[in-house]
């Protein structure tokens, strides 16, 4: 199998080169000097790397064995996979074993509705997870869009036809179907929204390994803000940001609520706007949108 990578164009050259899988099994390649682990190479090996299917865009595999093709420890590929997360270029349900480029279809796209039938002949083959029907809503947007009518177990597994991400399309289609970020300041939002602001890297490392629903960090915050721990000693018992996602604290159950202290790092629910950021800021943030 072939991968196709996107050139340079400059009119005269063709958009992509071709390379072969089987080059990262090549002897001769596999001699060569290695890189060190970067964003960049986790990219490129993700886009062509043996661990690609005959999906667009979907690696399936184990954290720890895809790390160790790489010659890489797990940590450090949950870290430079965090770039990617970051950038809304990849996403991963690492428990599942399934990660996905949901840029995909801007350049491969099926060329007729029978490929993209067969395409979601091999979502079922996907291990089962929530990553795995947005990866088939994507596939099967296709087929929406040409008017056909998606099979039952398809179609009733997708409440949002939204497109997938696609950020080259010209204008006309861009006002047809709504471009999808997934992931893209989610981070931002929490730490507008938390208490404490200390070890942001730290709690940024911390967002991308756990990639949490914003929605139930938000909801937690509200109350653990007037909880009587947090506004003991002037805030003296707020976790670090990091500490409170790596323990996953948005799950905990509700607690006695008391009025937040004068402690500037504690602010009342009614200062955020429902997008988790404050009020003033929100309305900057809507300036500069």
């Amino acid at each position: 199998m072939r991968k196709r990578v996107q050139a340079t164009v400059d009119g005269t050259r063709p958009r992509y080169r071709r390379i072969s899988v089987r080059m990262w099994g090549d002897a001769k390649f596999r001699d060569l000097s290695k890189p060190q682990p970067s964003g960049q190479w986790l990219w490129i090996w993700l886009l062509t790397g043996p661990r690609t299917i005959a999906l667009p865009g979907v690696i399936v595999g184990s954290l720890e064995g895809l790390a160790g093709e790489l010659g890489w420890t797990a940590e450090q590929f949950r870290e430079r996979f965090g770039e990617l997360l970051q950038g809304g270029m990849a996403k991963a349900d690492f428990d599942a074993g399934l990660m996905y480029l949901p840029n995909w279809m801007k350049h491969d796209r099926p060329a007729n509705d029978n490929v993209t039938k067969g395409r979601l002949r091999l979502c079922d083959e996907l291990p089962e997870c929530d990553l795995k029907h947005e990866i088939t809503r994507d596939v099967a947007w296709w087929l929406n869009r040409s008017g056909n009518r998606l099979p039952n177990r398809i179609r009733n597994g997708m409440p949002n036809q939204s497109r997938p991400q696609d950020q080259d399309q010209d204008q006309d289609q861009d006002q047809e179907l709504s471009l999808v970020r997934v992931g893209v300041g989610t981070f931002d939002r929490f730490w507008s929204a938390y208490p404490r602001k200390v070890g942001k890297a730290a709690a940024r490392k911390a967002w991308s390994r756990a990639h949490p629903d914003l929605e139930a960090v938000l909801a937690a915050l509200v109350w653990q803000v007037r909880s009587e721990e947090w506004n003991r000693e002037s805030g003296r018992f707020i976790p670090h940001p990091a500490t409170w996602i790596n323990q996953g604290r948005w799950d905990d159950d509700p607690t006695v609520q008391v009025s937040p202290s004068t402690h500037p790092s504690l602010r009342e629910p009614s200062e955020y706007c429902d997008c988790g950021y404050l009020i003033a800021e929100c309305e900057i943030h809507k300036e500069n949108a």
